[in-house]
């Protein structure tokens, strides 16, 4: 039976896709596959424009909007395509980011790939690459095609080979960040190509420009043969969805100030951009219209909280990146006989970013996040106290124990910094003519003056000469300033502050101006209850009270801010029962950490011994009555329990 008239190559493909964009393949199929993968692609190409709509960025991939299309040229389906890279961990403490390596970094991808297609079976599209590394990739605008890196020996390839790069004097495939391609076979005759910004040059490297001239030009997609991932698309995020139950219209899809036209293939999102989605049931009054608002974002943050314990719970690892940004909102059945609202599902969007390490023979695990330091509105203060330099070292005591060598010292600093007794301590001694790695904790409290450390280290396996070097160093009491790093000890704590500033965006921010204002008010209401705390009452009652002392909070704190309607803290009251709102309101202080005797978690380096996910167990008990309770309200014959019991 004869094929199409027409190929991939010449037809255009459908107007589902956005104006001013065409279907790139990305998978080396031939145009006599059924379905390929493609990436979107400025057409025309725009001079000094990045031609590709980069979705988001992560430290560990780039994550651009593709489609798959079918033999002929036509579109069936979004998708986002995420190509791995490593260039963005360059920011992770210089102590831990030598413990960081292709092998892991590889397992660690193909780990959270599995993971996914087991959790979200319908979410995942299988490219073949999760795996296995795909040819170098190049974007070559004129022909319209991506150009796979070849010469007359045929695709290069990445060099996996530990002993073809150590006999080339390069690093390790396995043991280093470094990567680089070769040509076909196992002799390497056209030399190496560094592929990534950590890779070394030598004699036996070659530069892309002389070895590939016809690539001059070409944009990169994926130069260094990175793993990839493959998912639906879904545009909508949880922020976007928050704002349109609370009564504003969806402002679309946007990449650089531009609007990317994809309503036509989401019937339910092109909806949104109107102004009146369906979203409720039908509401004859406003106070029936805020308590389904009330009950909908109740059960969308509790899918959030559903979501991360899931995840947490199977990978023992917290997140320590959590934001409106990890979740994308889609829709179940969007033309079904239930209105909009009642269909949406909450998606996991971002992988984590952190990394579990155990320091060289102490066996202490901990937790790293990747790429170090950062600033945002859901991550706590604490997450952005590293500090790093050079520092005196006075040697108090070398002691062994189990055959394990423990030092205790004094870091004498250059200035006073904010640390606890949690936080892991990094020092590079040298002594005996080698470098020695010491991790510990510190003992701020301890300390006589505020440039002073106490530390003690966590044990650690010597050699005979390196031990007894030590002990001759000991003897010397000062040695010379040395490079040193205290890095803050993290945990799902941090999520779970995180999850705290995200409800504070879903139920008392009806407008995004006025989220860190309304981010800082509840610290201060939580700081506020900490200096009046009272264990003989209960927070949600505390929570009342004391804002019905202060008159102005009550508008700063009441169910008012659901929607963006204007309405009296007082109207609002009538429609949401106060007993369910003091009691959200409640929860939301708890799980802010260390904020006093109130919080879940008193440390952002706690982990629980029965699991890291049980941070989250006492919210969702919480939150489960408050959820049926609101639902009642909504559909009076739906669930049993009353509002008046919670």
């Amino acid at each position: 039976m004869p094929g199409p008239a027409t190929t991939f190559s010449n037809v255009g493909v459908t107007t589902r896709l956005p104006s001013g964009y065409r279907a790139v393949p990305v998978d080396q199929g031939g145009e006599q596959a059924v379905v390929r993968l493609c990436v979107l692609a400025l057409h025309p190409p725009q001079p000094g424009q990045e031609p590709f709509i980069l979705l988001r960025s992560t430290l560990e991939a780039f994550y651009y909007l593709g489609c798959l299309v079918d033999r002929a040229g036509r579109w069936l389906e979004w998708v986002e395509i995420g190509v791995q890279h490593h260039d963005g961990l360059q920011n992770t403490p210089t102590a831990f980011r030598e413990m960081l390596t292709n092998r892991i970094l590889d397992s660690r991808w193909t780990q959270r790939c599995n993971l996914l297609r087991e959790l979200q079976p319908d979410e995942v599209v299988v490219c073949g690459h999760e795996f296995e590394p795909p040819p170098a990739l190049f974007y070559d605008a004129v022909k319209g095609c991506l150009a796979p890196l070849q010469d007359n020996s045929g695709l290069w390839q990445l060099c996996r080979d530990d002993q073809l790069l150590l006999q080339a004097g390069l690093p390790a495939y396995s043991s280093s960040l470094a990567r680089y391609l070769m040509a076909p076979g196992e002799a390497a005759a056209g030399g190496f190509l560094p592929a990534t910004k950590s890779s070394i040059i030598n004699e036996n490297t070659v530069e892309l420009a002389s070895a590939f001239p016809q690539m001059a030009g070409l944009t990169p997609f994926n130069p260094a043969c990175g793993l990839m991932e493959v998912r639906r698309f879904h545009p909508l995020g949880y922020e976007d969805y928050v704002d349109v139950l609370s009564g504003h219209p969806w402002r679309g899809l946007r990449r650089q100030g531009q609007l990317i036209e994809l309503n036509e293939s989401w019937p339910a999102v092109g909806e949104l951009a109107g102004a009146q989605p369906s979203l409720f049931l039908a509401a004859n009054s406003w106070e029936s219209r805020l308590a389904e608002v009330f009950y909908l974002k109740l059960h969308l943050f509790s899918q959030v909280l559903r979501w991360v314990r899931q995840i947490t719970r199977r990978t023992q690892l917290p997140f320590l990146n959590l934001s409106g940004e990890s979740f994308r909102v889609r829709f179940e059945s969007p033309h079904g006989a239930l209105p909009l609202g009642w269909c949406a599902r909450c998606n996991l969007l971002l992988p984590g970013q952190s990394m579990a390490l155990r320091a060289r023979d102490a066996g202490q695990r901990f937790f790293l996040r990747l790429g170090g330091a950062a600033q945002s509105i859901y991550l706590p203060a604490k997450v952005s106290q590293h500090v790093s330099g050079l520092g005196e070292v006075r040697l108090r005591g070398v002691s062994v124990e189990n055959d394990k060598t423990l030092v205790r010292g004094t870091l004498v600093l250059r200035q006073p910094v904010n640390v606890s007794a949690s936080d892991i301590l990094w020092l590079r001694l040298t002594v005996g003519g080698e470098s020695l790695d010491l991790f510990g904790h510190v003992f701020p409290e301890e300390a006589l003056s505020r440039l002073d450390l106490p530390f003690r280290s966590w044990p650690l396996a010597l050699e005979e000469e390196s031990e007894a070097a030590l002990q001759t160093a000991a003897g010397q009491f000062t040695l010379p300033p040395v490079p040193f790093e205290i890095i803050p000890m993290l945990s799902a704590p941090v999520d779970l502050y995180a999850l705290a500033v995200l409800a504070v965006r879903t139920f008392l921010t009806p407008r995004e101006v006025n989220f860190q204002d309304a981010v800082d008010d509840v610290l201060s209401l939580a700081r506020a209850l900490a200096a009046q705390h009272q264990a003989g009452l209960s927070l949600s009652a505390r929570v009342q009270q004391l804002v019905a002392e202060g008159g102005h909070w009550l508008k700063t704190f009441g169910p008012h801010n659901l929607v963006a309607d204007g309405l009296s803290p007082e109207q609002a009251l009538t429609a949401v029962p106060p007993a369910l709102w003091w009691e959200l309101l409640a929860l939301i202080v708890e799980m802010f950490p260390a904020m006093g005797p109130d919080s879940l978690c008193q440390d952002y380096g706690y982990m629980p011994p029965e699991g890291l996910e049980t941070v989250y167990d006492a919210p969702l008990r919480r939150l489960e009555p408050l959820l049926l309770a609101a639902r009642a309200r909504v559909l009076p014959l739906a669930s049993p329990v009353a509002p008046e019991s919670v």
